[in-house]
């Protein structure tokens, strides 16, 4: 009995460890109230500019892994983390020809 037990435990952690993986890779932090709080931003005008850009991605205009990537790197920065967002999400965006509203 615990021997089968054992052997489906083998067969099981596989599939286990493949859904994980992609429900990990599908979380995205990309609605505007957890991004103001990461970013910090102090203006109201910048708050403006991560609501545009949240609209932007569910619109399709932007993609989300650009933000998502863009958004990962500013929150490991110590200070001004929202306007080392906002800059390299505009060059980033531009390379791909993608032009962000600031």
């Amino acid at each position: 009995m615990k021997r089968r037990q054992f052997l489906r435990g083998l067969l099981l952690a596989p599939l286990a460890l493949v859904s994980a993986r992609t429900l990990c890779a599908d979380q995205t932090i990309l609605d505007a109230e957890t991004m103001k709080k990461i970013l910090r931003p102090p203006t109201p005008d910048d708050d403006a500019f991560i609501d545009r850009v949240v609209a932007q991605v569910k619109k399709g205009k932007l993609p989300a892994s650009l933000v998502d990537s863009t958004l990962q790197w500013a929150r490991k920065k110590s200070k001004r983390r929202f306007h080392y967002f906002k800059q390299a999400l505009i060059l980033r965006a531009a390379q791909q020809g993608i032009v962000v509203q600031s």
